[in-house]
């Protein structure tokens, strides 16, 4: 049975107001008809409205139009045009609301009980005829329900909403067209969102010790300075620290209800020691600088994402960043122009995307230009492109299991090659993969891990990667969301081969988690961390951090004047502590 079968008398539709009977009540009004100017209603935070209220009365219905109206000890307006005059319960009405509560189709009040003996409003007789009908459909469509409604029932409901039908269908009107109102102001203010971010690192203390020998054995001289494929060290042990502070403007809103886009500008400062890459100047008494990087305001994202309707496809083009969850060992260091096509569903989500990175901005009068050379000289795309690749599910709801794939094609670096004992300009397309997992233990304690793999051949020995693995996990205990007055901690490990990640992808290379020190070569190295913080509202955290870094294994350096072909580096230890402070709204 489909419809409702109560009559022809009925003037308002109570499955025109929710399709389950416990929410069939959520009508309401921005005014009495014919009542009181100075009657008002407001919305609810969940869009149902409240009943009106007569000023006089001061009584509001509640946002499930079930709430106490009018006291009974205050005088109320009477007459028959009058709709909010009382319903007495002598009033045959009023019995029948009683007897159909009584059989279980009235849900009754916010606090589960229906309030009898106390006079009611015709609004709040509507609201509950209203509510009455609705359950009464529900139960006759399920054949469980129906053989248990009665033609007392039945005859109750059509009597009321023949008395009340243009009460429920007023209420009704003036709930549509109040919700016709909120969509169009709920549409103005989502289509400009501003969030902000500032993050500020003290220099804290930093240590670094480095020894290198000439292939003989014979140790390099303290205040040496030596590299490697990725950056530069000074010989002997040096105390310095890098501070930074970082603020971020996003603007974000939705153009349609399938169009979406963001914009990220951000204004950052390095200040204590560091050069222009935000890594500590290799001078032995470096003088302490500051220095703007990018300029007053650079663009990290500008992107459009489109929905293909109720599909789960999107697709977004733009300049964008992306991370390879759960702790971004592949990627989560860099931004992309180009564009990708992804998916998310309660269950599982994924992209795969396109993009050029470590050149100029796609604005740029030559975005893909070349710099002249033969590819066998290194000569250096100023464009270069990569291709990425994630899926992530959701078998439970604590566990997250991940896998991401990224290939960095044309890259320039300086690759060891073993046959000729020193380092030679190669280009070469670097690819790595990882699978990974965050497992929540309790609401409290969750553990992640991710393991990564090079993929491919060495282009200094033409041979497939060596020592090309690494490995993350990192234990969280406490509120790492923001809520005011909680703490966490973080505690973590790291090791990488020394041809693992891709320097210029991973979230190692940088300033992860904006705590922990910027490190310019992730390849073989050890790392162990530790952070404790504190939120003193939902919006601001402050905490310290500890990190320590060394090699795993001797590193070949790039010979020069004072390092022979064939030298090596034996330790880096680097030891520092840093104050972080961090705030977003």
């Amino acid at each position: 049975m489909t419809g409702r079968p109560l009559g022809a008398g009925s003037s308002g539709s109570a499955g025109q107001t929710t399709s389950a009977p416990a929410q069939a009540g959520q009508t309401g009004s921005t005014g009495p008809a014919g009542g009181s100017p100075s009657a008002s209603a407001d919305a609810s935070a969940d869009g149902a409205s409240n009943a009106a209220s007569a000023a006089s009365a001061g009584a509001d219905a509640s946002a499930d139009g079930a709430s106490n109206a009018a006291s009974p000890n205050l005088v109320i307006a009477t007459g028959a045009d009058n709709p909010f005059a009382d319903v007495p319960p002598s009033s045959w009405a009023y019995k029948a609301i009683v007897r159909l509560h009584a059989m279980g189709y009235l849900k009754g009040y916010p606090d589960g009980l229906f309030h009898g003996q106390r006079n009611l409003t015709r609004y709040e007789m509507a609201v509950m005829v209203d509510r009455v009908v609705a359950e009464l459909e529900y139960q006759l469509n399920d054949p469980n329900g129906a053989v248990k409604v009665n033609a007392q029932a039945i005859a109750d409901a059509r009597a009321l909403l023949d008395q009340y039908g243009a009460q429920i269908k007023d209420l009704q009107t003036k709930q549509a067209a109040l919700d016709t109102r909120l969509t169009a102001v709920e549409s103005t203010l989502n289509r400009m969102q501003i969030h902000a971010f500032a993050y500020v690192r003290a220099p804290g203390t930093y240590t670094e010790t480095v020894s290198a020998f000439a292939p003989n054995g014979t140790p390099l001289k303290p205040g040496t300075l030596v590299k490697d494929d990725a950056q530069s060290y000074v010989v002997g042990t040096n105390s310095r620290g890098t501070g930074l502070e970082d603020f971020r403007l996003i603007f974000s809103g939705d153009l349609d209800k399938r169009t979406s886009y963001a914009v990220r500008v951000e204004a950052r400062n390095f200040f204590g020691q560091a050069n222009v890459f935000g890594v500590d100047t290799t001078a032995q008494n470096p003088s302490v600088t500051f220095y703007n990087k990018g300029g007053l305001f650079s663009v990290n994202y500008a992107y459009l994402r489109y929905q293909f309707g109720a599909s789960p496809l999107y697709a977004l083009v733009g300049k964008y960043t992306l991370r390879s969850d759960p702790l971004g060992l592949a990627y989560d260091n860099d931004y992309y122009n180009g564009g990708l096509l992804g998916f998310k569903t309660p269950k599982a989500y994924g992209w795969f995307g396109f993009g050029q990175t470590g050149g100029p901005d796609l604005g740029s009068t030559q975005p893909f230009g070349y710099v002249n050379g033969l590819a066998s000289s290194a000569a250096v795309p100023n464009t270069q492109f990569i291709t990425l690749a994630h899926l992530g599910v959701t078998p439970t709801n604590r566990l997250l299991v991940t896998g991401s794939y990224v290939q960095l094609q044309g890259y320039k670096n300086s690759f060891w090659v073993p046959s000729l004992q020193t380092y030679k300009g190669l280009l070469a397309n670097l690819a790595v993969g990882t699978l990974g997992a965050s497992y929540q233990l309790t609401p409290g304690l969750n553990i992640a891990v991710q393991g990564l793999t090079r993929l491919g051949k060495d282009p200094g020995t033409g041979s497939n990667w060596t020592d090309n693995n690494a490995f993350w996990g990192q234990l969280l205990v406490g509120h790492a969301a923001g809520a005011a007055n909680t703490n966490y901690a973080e505690l973590g490990y790291i090791g990488t081969g020394a041809h693992s990640v891709i320097n210029a992808e991973t979230f190692l290379n940088g300033a992860p988690f904006y705590t922990f020190y910027y490190t310019g070569q992730a390849n073989d190295r050890k790392m162990g961390y530790i952070g404790l913080h504190h939120w003193l509202s939902n919006n601001m955290r402050v905490g310290v951090n500890y990190m320590y870094w060394g090699l795993n294994t001797p590193i070949p350096l790039v010979p020069g004047p004072g390092i022979p072909n064939g030298s090596y580096m034996l330790n880096n230890d680097n030891r520092a502590l840093f104050l972080n402070t961090f705030t977003q709204f």
